[in-house]
């Protein structure tokens, strides 16, 4: 004897006794509290909510990485700018000659150039790869300088004289080709060439 509800509260298995084994029942099928027909698989207004909701995701997900995709390539091609024109005015102070570096306006990369004897020769040039494609140099209202004949005068220059002054001030715009996000790189003073990100 098992303890629990005594024997005339348990239930007991209960039979359908118009139903016998090996019988055909045509009438509706009566369930009892609690049982559930097995589910076999999902409707289909399940199925095409869950790909919908899928479909959003994705989609925000996509347009997510995207943008911090297009964001560190801004800040790579911003820093290399950064790098290009500190490098040269450290160059024109150890070596004690003028450095230039070229901005590639209207496409992608910078070229540094080096004053030998009163003749532009190029030092060190960035492009693609190592510049990142989807940014180019755009021209503003405050830009550089043209560069010198000999370099290409339908670019803009910043050029550091012997003792690490700029020969101007001015800056640089890289932009994103796809949605026109900036950032500026300004050397904002002639005396110290002191450079810098702004947005």
């Amino acid at each position: 004897m098992s303890r629990g509800l005594p024997m005339s509260k348990r239930a007991e298995p209960r039979s359908n006794p118009t139903v016998q084994r090996g019988d055909v029942h045509h009438g509706p099928v009566v369930f009892e509290r609690g049982e559930r027909p097995s589910e076999a698989g999902f409707s289909l207004i399940e199925l095409v909510v869950v790909v919908g909701v899928s479909a959003i995701v994705m989609a925000i997900l996509t347009l997510g990485i995207r943008q911090v995709g297009e964001s560190y390539n801004l800040q790579r091609a911003a820093n290399i700018v950064v790098n290009e024109l500190r490098r040269a005015q450290a160059a024109a102070m150890a070596e004690g000659v003028d450095y230039a570096v070229e901005f590639y306006t209207g496409s992608a990369g910078v070229a540094v150039w080096k004053d030998v004897g009163g003749v532009w020769t190029a030092s060190r040039e960035v492009l693609p790869p190592e510049w990142p494609d989807s940014i180019e140099i755009a021209s503003g209202e405050d830009d550089f300088p043209d560069c010198d004949a000999a370099i290409d005068a339908s670019h803009s220059c910043a050029v550091f004289q012997k003792l690490g002054d700029a020969a101007a001030t001015g800056e640089v715009i890289v932009q994103a080709r796809g949605s026109g996000v900036t950032l500026r790189v300004v050397v904002e003073s002639a005396a110290s060439g002191r450079v810098k990100v702004e947005r």
